[in-house]
């Protein structure tokens, strides 16, 4: 799936590495919800190597994110989080996201059903 992805150019892809090794990733772009803003960008997917956790990877994976969607006019990122991920909930607040209001929305996969809830963050001051 990601293969497709990334070959059709959309989202972008921003990969952190060190001495050649992939320390972590984030995909970003247009946002795919239904009731995006024309200026809502979204973080599709962002993942930090266990061995790099806590160690500024995401952080900075997120500014270079946030620093380019500014760039090109974005007034607002959002991305879905499973609720149960307390470690990637207080990563996202810590650089300024917060829960949205509007519903968690449900998805399966590998014949189990997930829910997720949306956090948005301002992208201008």
């Amino acid at each position: 799936m990601w293969r497709a992805v990334v070959e059709s150019g959309q989202p972008d892809l921003l990969v952190a590495k060190d001495n050649g090794d992939v320390l972590g990733w984030v995909a970003f772009g247009d946002c795919r919800d239904q009731d995006a803003k024309p200026a809502q960008a979204e973080v599709w997917a962002i993942y930090v190597a266990p061995t790099s956790w806590s160690a500024g990877v995401g952080r900075q994976l997120w500014q270079r994110t946030r620093d380019i969607l500014s760039e090109r006019g974005y007034s607002v990122c959002s991305l879905w989080v499973l609720p149960e991920n307390e470690r990637a909930i207080r990563f996202y607040r810590s650089v300024g996201f917060g829960a949205d209001d509007v519903p968690p929305q449900q998805f399966e996969l590998g014949g189990s059903c997930f829910q997720e809830v949306r956090y948005i963050c301002p992208l201008v001051a």
